[in-house]
């Protein structure tokens, strides 16, 4: 889901940018390049992740479109790595001119577009781990049909995740975590679900 969500934040920030020739705060700039980073290596492109971070930084330093340094790098890349990058290009200009339709409707094509269903497959050890994985996505998109848009979509992710952060700040409850996260905790009790033994 939040590969999905940082593909339709980067559209944004790109629309943004395009708009206003620019962004009005380095902060702004930063989150626009690390989503750059994160959705380019989502599904794996194989361009290497000191290449990704350079071509990040060359944007920032010229104030111009990540897409154009991508595509300027490209001819650097091996054969089939330009390939999947150039696929990467068409799906990015596409998904600009998809932010205003029905969020449902460019998350299913964005889905489709990367063939996210196999990449999500192939990341996971287990058949049933993939599976849960696909489902999640395919939820993302049943959730999206309450919203009219892509930004519509965002700022309802966000005021959840803000409204969560005040419930967990305002009562007791349970502590969901990932094994890397809990470590260095202290807890009485913990569980493991989905463990299975071998």
């Amino acid at each position: 889901v939040q590969t999905l969500l940082q593909y339709l934040y980067w559209a944004l920030l790109e629309r943004r940018r395009r708009q206003n020739d620019g962004f009005a705060t380095a902060k702004t700039a930063d989150r626009y390049a690390d989503r750059f980073a994160r959705i380019l290596k989502t599904p794996n492109r194989y361009v290497q992740h000191g290449r990704i971070d350079k071509m990040a930084q060359e944007a920032r330093r010229r104030e111009t479109s990540v897409l154009t340094v991508l595509a300027e790098h490209r001819g650097e890349m091996h054969e089939r790595t330009a390939e999947r990058v150039d696929h990467f290009l068409d799906v990015a200009e596409a998904l600009l001119d998809r932010l205003d339709d029905p969020p449902e409707k460019t998350l299913d094509w964005l889905i489709e577009a990367i063939d996210y269903e196999r990449a999500l497959r192939e990341r996971s050890a287990f058949t049933e781990r993939g599976d849960a994985r696909v489902r999640t996505a395919w939820a993302l998109v049943g959730y999206a049909e309450a919203y009219d848009s892509a930004p519509d979509l965002l700022r309802g992710v966000r005021s959840l995740a803000a409204e969560q952060q005040h419930r967990s700040e305002s009562a007791p409850a349970l502590d969901l975590r990932s094994i890397h996260r809990a470590k260095g905790k202290e807890w009485p009790v913990v569980l493991v679900p989905g463990c299975t033994e071998g």
